[in-house]
Parts: C-alpha cells; sequence; structure tokens
C-alpha cells in the first residue's frame, strides 16, 4: 500500500478519489495520513469530507495552523478556525483562489470578522473574477475593511481589468473616504462606460468632501472627465458651482452640454437662462430636451418665447419638455402659445404623447391661475369645494382648443405621476 500512498496526482472521477480515500483509510500505512491530507483541500465538499473523517479514525493531529484550519473546513467545523485567531488568516486567504467553492461564503465571513490587513491583498485579486455573484462577496468583504483597504483598492483602479477597476470603485464608493476623491476623479476618463458610471457614483457619495476636486476637473482636457465631474456634481448644494456649470452650457462636447444643463438647474439660478435658452437651438436633441427641462425648473419668465419656438422643435421629446416647462411657468404668453399648438393648421401638433403633454400644460396653467374661494361668511353655507382636476366620467364645460374630444366628452385625466416625471427626467 505505500506504492497508494505516494501516487500522485488525484484522479479526476470523485468516485476513484473516494474510493482512493477509503482504501488509505484501511491500509494500515504509516503514509497513509500525508496522503490523505492532499485530499483535504479537494474541490468536491463530498471527498474533503470523508477525508477529514478518515483522518481522524487514524487519529491523526495536525501541526501546522493551515493544517488546523485545512481539517477544519473540510469537517465544517468553523468554530475551530474561529479559535485560531489571525493565525488561521494565510490558510484562508489561499481558499480565495477557488471563487466557485462552496466554502468561499464562510471563509469571506472569518476574514471580516478577523479584520486582518493580510487578507486585503488577496481580496483584491478576487475582483478580477468574472462571477458577477463572487465579485460582489468580495466587494462588500473589502468595504468591511474600512480605511484600511483604502490604498490597496486605488491600485485596483489602475488595473488592466475593468471588472476589477469597477469592483476597486465599487468598494470605496460603500467607504467613502476623502483620501480616494484625488484617484477616482483621475478615472473618469476610464476606456470602460461601467467603470466610469460606478466611479461617477463613489464621487456623488462623496458629497462636498468631493467639490472642490470636482470643481478642478471641469477644466479638464479630457472631455469624458468634464462630463463625469459635472455629473457627480449634481446635486452638490454649492451655489458657487453655478458659475463654472453655466460656462460648460457652451462646451464642444455635446455630453458636457446636457450634463451642465442637467446640473445647472436645481440652483434655479436666472444667471443661467440666456445660456440655456441658446440650447434650445443646440444641433443634439438631447441637449435641446435637458436645456428645455431647466428652463422648466427655473421657472424664469423670460424663458417663455424661446420655449415657445421649441413647440415646432423637429425632435418630439423636446416638444414635450417644452411645454412642460412652459405648464410650469404658466403666465397669459405661455398659454396662447401652447392653445395655439392644438388648433388646426400649419402648426398643429399631431403626436398624441406631445398633444397630451400640451393638455396637461394648458390644465395646469388655469388651474393655477384660478381664484382662490373667499371664506365662508359665519352663517352661511359653505360653497361646495372646487375640484382641483378633472375626474374621468364627469363632464367638463368646454373642450379645449383643437381637443377633437368637443365640448361635454370626458378627457382623460393628467396624473400628477406624469407631471413629476417630466422634470425629474
Amino acid at each position: 500500500m505505500s506504492t497508494l500512498a505516494s501516487a500522485a496526482p488525484p484522479d479526476p472521477d470523485p468516485a476513484v478519489r473516494l474510493a482512493t480515500i477509503r482504501a488509505l483509510r484501511d491500509s494500515g500505512d504509516p503514509a497513509a495520513p500525508l496522503a490523505l491530507g492532499k485530499f483535504l483541500t479537494d474541490s468536491d465538499p463530498a471527498v474533503r469530507k470523508l477525508a477529514a473523517t478518515a483522518l481522524r479514525a487514524l487519529r491523526w493531529e495536525p501541526a501546522t495552523a493551515a493544517e488546523h484550519v485545512a481539517l477544519a473546513v473540510a469537517d465544517g467545523e468553523w468554530s475551530q478556525v474561529r479559535a485560531l485567531g489571525t493565525a488561521a488568516v494565510p490558510a484562508l486567504c489561499a481558499w480565495l483562489r477557488r471563487p466557485g467553492d462552496s466554502v468561499l461564503p464562510f471563509v469571506l465571513e472569518l476574514l471580516v470578522e478577523l479584520r486582518d490587513p493580510r487578507a486585503v491583498p488577496p481580496l483584491c485579486r478576487g475582483l478580477k473574477g468574472r462571477d458577477a455573484a463572487v465579485r460582489e462577496r468580495f466587494i462588500q468583504a473589502l468595504a468591511a475593511f474600512g480605511t484600511r483597504a483604502v490604498r490597496p483598492l486605488i491600485g485596483q483602479l489602475s488595473s488592466d481589468s475593468g471588472p476589477a477597476r469597477e469592483g476597486a470603485a465599487r468598494a470605496l464608493c460603500l467607504i467613502r473616504d476623502p483620501g480616494a476623491v484625488p484617484s477616482l476623479a483621475a478615472g473618469l476618463a476610464d476606456p470602460d462606460q461601467c467603470v466610469r458610471e460606478v466611479l461617477i457614483e463613489a464621487l456623488r457619495a462623496q458629497g462636498k468632501a468631493a467639490v472642490p476636486e470636482l470643481r478642478r476637473r471641469l477644466q479638464h482636457a479630457h472631455p469624458l472627465v468634464r462630463e463625469g465631474a459635472i455629473r457627480a456634481l449634481e446635486g452638490a448644494d454649492d451655489p458657487r458651482l453655478v458659475e463654472p456649470l453655466c460656462a460648460r452650457l457652451a462646451d464642444d462636447y455635446w455630453g458636457v452640454r446636457e450634463s451642465a444643463a442637467r446640473a445647472v438647474a436645481p440652483f434655479r439660478d436666472r444667471c443661467a437662462r440666456k445660456p440655456l435658452c441658446r440650447l434650445l437651438q443646440d444641433p443634439i436633441a438631447l441637449v435641446r430636451t435637458a436645456a428645455a427641462r431647466a428652463l422648466g425648473e427655473l421657472e424664469d419668465e423670460g424663458a417663455v418665447e424661446a420655449l415657445s419656438l421649441s413647440l415646432m422643435d423637429d425632435c418630439s421629446e423636446t416638444r414635450r419638455a417644452a411645454a412642460g416647462a412652459l405648464g410650469r411657468i404658466g403666465r397669459e404668453p405661455a398659454l396662447r402659445a401652447l392653445e395655439h399648438r392644438l388648433r388646426r393648421g400649419p402648426n398643429y401638433e399631431t403626436i398624441p404623447e406631445v398633444r397630451e403633454a400640451i393638455r396637461t400644460a394648458i390644465r395646469w396653467i388655469e388651474e393655477q391661475s384660478r381664484p382662490r374661494a373667499s371664506l365662508p361668511i359665519p352663517g352661511t353655507p359653505a360653497a361646495p369645494e372646487r375640484e382641483h382636476l378633472p375626474i374621468p366620467g364627469n363632464p367638463v364645460s368646454a373642450a379645449l382648443p383643437g381637443d377633437e374630444q368637443g365640448a361635454g366628452a370626458s378627457p382623460k385625466a393628467p396624473t400628477v405621476s406624469l407631471w413629476q416625471r417630466w422634470f425629474q427626467r
């Protein structure tokens, strides 16, 4: 049986390996425990379990921490691995090279519990795996290490593996260490769009700590860096950003112009009105649409004329955005422009979705212009409450100009969620 004990490479068939373990257990060969020990790290859990059972039957005692870990993992005795403390870390890290193994979740849990910095580099190497679910486990484990994982993760941002760069950015997004901001901003020129999206999310999660660095990146020579910096600044509550964002509305790259229009709108600064009105003539439809929505958020009456012209834009989505913006701004000139698009004639709107947007905007303006009911005189019956919006099935007194439904019809009531959706895009 000594030949069996020294036989090398295990057979690829699990049934053969199990038979070999049984033969070694019953052989009485002094070298059998050494051969059985090789099966403790087998890829098949059943083989590992049988090898551990055989070694315990032979009263074999592990001599090193690595042997202790191998035997305990094969037996599923994780409490014994936990009792070894940080001495088990190197052996546990060896299991990270088997991303498809069933013990991986338990190994990661123990490494996070021990929080030994020696586990961070092997965890970073695990970000290169192809399985998204496994990478997510590694990302969560690295995030649990907190600031101790920041430097190795920054190193992964320059990896030649796209999944590794994306995973590192996601882990840094969860850690939110301000020291990672310059490296995250430098990666905005990444050729992989998925990586750029995660980097933008990570920078946005940094909040105010990222604003100075992102503001400097607005002048970067690479257009993707400028666009990414603007997108990361969306939602930042810093009035000093209005001027540099308005300057980017004239950028030579359309993605920067579109992003700047979305980012500057929440500030509702009148300084943005003129450059946004100029963007309504942009050759790119996405930019024109973003500008129309931004002008709606500004609610500046000075934009009514430009938005009225956008009601005849070649792009239906831009026309819808312009109708929503005019409805939000209100005023009589906006109402006349909207009604004009519903009249039969050369400027008649033919797209049903745009017509519905115009009708909703008109109803909104008319509702806002209604006088508020005066308080009832004590002792007199209260006047019936005015309906806020038409209810399906109720007759209306008059149809809108150009509405084919005619007077007395029951138009579909616009929903508030649709209105909100126009201004949240």
